[in-house]
């Protein structure tokens, strides 16, 4: 985020990744904080119809749906 900036693609990805390795970790707090930040990120740069920006929300709904929050994941689509 320091070297590309907070809007750039990488940025974006790195924190899906992370998000993935802390959510692995049991880490589930600060996974959907990466994975909302990922989203954010991805929603700016591509807008909420691009290929990139489904593929977050689904990651997004699978986060939820894997903790029963089903809620959230209607909210998403």
């Amino acid at each position: 985020q320091e070297m590309l900036g907070p809007d750039h693609i990488e940025t974006a990805q790195a924190f899906s990744r992370l998000a993935r390795i802390l959510e692995n970790s049991g880490r589930l707090v600060e996974a959907e904080q990466f994975y909302l930040s990922a989203l954010r990120v991805k929603e700016k740069l591509y807008g909420p119809d691009h290929p990139e920006m489904v593929d977050q929300l689904r990651q997004m709904a699978s986060f939820w749906s894997k903790q029963g929050r089903k809620s959230e994941k209607k909210r998403i689509g």
